[in-house]
C-alpha cells in the first residue's frame, strides 16, 4: 500500500470479475487516474459503495445507449468486443435475467459497469446495483498481482473451513 503517493492495493474476495482478476489476486489501482478526467469506457474501475470496494469495467459512460441480448452487450447499436468475458453457465441471478437487458440510456455523471464474470456478478443491469456514479469511482486499476496457486488453494480451504463453523448452517 502506497496511499501517500496515489497508489493503493486491495486484496479481491469475489470472483466477479474473473478471468481478468481472480479470487486471491490483488490489484493495485491508482486512486488519483481520474481527478483530471472521467473513466471511460474498457476501464476497470474501483468503486466505493457503502463502505465497500467493488472491482468493475466501465462499458458504457453518459448518453451511451446500452442493451444485451443473447449475452451479447450493445453501446449505441454496436457490438462491443469482449474477449475478457466468461460466461460459466451457473447463473448467480436465479430470478434475474440478466442476459437480457435495456436498452438503458446512462444519465449525465453516471457510468454501466459490469463485471467480466457476467453469470456471476451482480453489476448495473440489475435494479438492486443500477448505474453508479462517477464520483463512487475511486480509483483505476493498473495491475493484477496474480497469487501464486497454492495461495488461492489455501484461501479456499479456509473460507470453507470457516463457513462449516457459522452456527446457522449457511453456506
Amino acid at each position: 500500500m502506497l496511499p501517500l503517493i496515489g497508489f493503493y492495493a486491495f486484496d479481491v474476495p469475489s470472483s466477479s470479475m474473473e478471468p481478468t482478476v481472480i479470487v486471491g489476486d490483488r490489484v493495485i489501482a491508482d486512486l488519483t487516474s481520474y481527478r483530471d478526467s472521467k473513466p471511460k469506457s474498457n476501464d476497470v474501475v474501483v468503486i466505493q459503495r457503502g463502505g465497500t470496494f467493488l472491482i468493475k469495467r466501465v462499458v458504457a459512460s453518459s448518453g451511451d445507449t446500452i442493451e444485451g441480448k443473447d449475452d451479447l452487450v450493445f453501446v449505441n447499436g454496436h457490438l462491443l468486443k469482449e474477449p475478457y468475458v466468461e460466461h460459466v453457465g451457473d447463473v448467480l441471478h436465479l430470478n434475474l435475467n440478466t442476459r437480457q437487458f435495456g436498452p438503458v440510456i446512462v444519465l449525465p455523471g453516471q457510468l454501466f459497469v459490469l463485471g467480466d464474470n457476467r453469470d456471476n456478478s451482480i453489476d448495473s443491469r440489475t435494479a438492486e446495483f443500477d448505474a453508479v456514479t462517477e464520483n463512487s469511482v475511486a480509483g483505476r486499476v493498473l495491475y493484477v498481482v496474480r497469487r501464486p496457486k497454492w495461495w488461492r488453494a489455501g484461501l479456499n480451504v479456509v473460507a470453507n473451513t470457516l463457513r462449516s463453523l457459522r452456527p446457522d448452517g449457511r453456506q
